[in-house]
């Protein structure tokens, strides 16, 4: 059984191509640099992971960054493991954590830094849900069962189920890109046929509403976004696979959320929730305890500083020195 999935399983890159992406990496980089830096090139540049490996063997620092959400958050996040394998130090949204390999340093998350600098927008009243696909979107993930796919059509149909008339009509689903053939948005409309779905034409950070609703908080970046830039925020999530499991340190945010009704782990309860707020929605946002959980989870998992170019260079000087 396993010997016919070998030659379909395994990446050209690593036998046939291998040759090939070496020669054209010695071509490019005659001299190893001081170090190297990347966020997504561990995952997608195959030339890139042959000249960063043969760096590295010369003495070269691989120096690792945080680009999205979930990662310092989960107890089982097989990218972040990867990374924090193969990078000498690693620049994190503010997190940390013993690791067995590299180094880790909270720094401001540049990606965030932006959405917090954007000039505020027009103001929408939509509730806008942001939902997620179940299909292979990475290199590095796990095994997808049927029961997983199931569950997240599960977990959709319980939320848009339960919604009273007054927030459907405010309602706006943005669907992942990538439908994976599963025909999201005709799901969608078979619970709610009216309701609206939009694309992603418009980049998320650029796009106002109300409130926020994220089904998939385990991985996303969209929700850090929406904290960073103090937009109310509903979240939850399907707790009953590996994969959505957070760590401890995560717990102890998430069980604030729970208990400040921003967090859940239903989503018919997430729900009911919007039915009771969605008249007064900033009123209930801006309430002192929220804003509190709110600013204890950015400081660790969606770290800004209004200082963050010198943060950025004292921690690049330190490597390069």
């Amino acid at each position: 059984m396993l010997l016919p999935l070998i030659g379909v399983g395994i990446p050209k890159s690593l036998l046939e191509g291998f040759p090939g992406n070496k020669a054209n990496t010695k071509q490019k980089c005659i001299h190893p640099p001081t170090a190297i830096m990347s966020a997504v090139g561990w995952h997608f540049d195959e030339e890139f992971k042959v000249f960063a490996a043969e760096s590295a063997e010369k003495g070269t620092k691989l120096l690792g960054v945080q680009h999205g959400g979930g990662y310092g958050l989960l107890k089982y996040f097989l990218q972040e493991a990867y990374e924090l394998s193969i990078a000498d130090k690693y620049f994190t949204w503010g997190w940390s954590k013993e690791t067995s390999h590299a180094k880790l340093e909270p720094v401001s998350a540049t990606k965030l830094v932006k959405v917090k600098q954007r000039k505020k927008i027009k103001k929408s009243n939509d509730i806008l849900y942001v939902t997620d696909s179940t299909f292979y979107r990475f290199l590095i993930n796990y095994p997808l069962c049927i029961d997983a796919w199931k569950g997240t059509l599960e977990k959709e149909s319980a939320f848009l189920s339960n919604l009273s008339k007054g927030v459907k009509e405010r309602l706006v689903i943005r669907p992942h890109r990538e439908d994976g053939g599963m025909d999201y948005n005709e799901r969608f409309r078979d619970i709610i046929a009216d309701v609206k779905i939009e694309t992603w034409t418009q980049p998320f950070s650029q796009r106002d509403y109300g409130l926020l609703v994220c089904d998939h908080p385990c991985y996303a970046t969209t929700f850090i976004e929406s904290f960073v830039k103090n937009k109310p925020a509903i979240i939850f999530t399907f707790p009953h696979f590996a994969e959505n499991c957070f760590n401890d340190q995560a717990m102890m945010h998430w069980n604030r959320f729970k208990a400040m009704g921003i967090a859940f782990d239903d989503p018919a309860e997430a729900a009911k929730k919007i039915d009771e707020i969605y008249e007064n929605i900033d009123g209930w946002w801006m309430q002192p305890e929220r804003q509190e959980a709110v600013r204890l989870f950015l400081s660790e998992f969606g770290y800004v500083s209004d200082q963050w170019e010198k943060e950025w260079a004292t921690a690049l000087e330190k490597v390069l020195a």
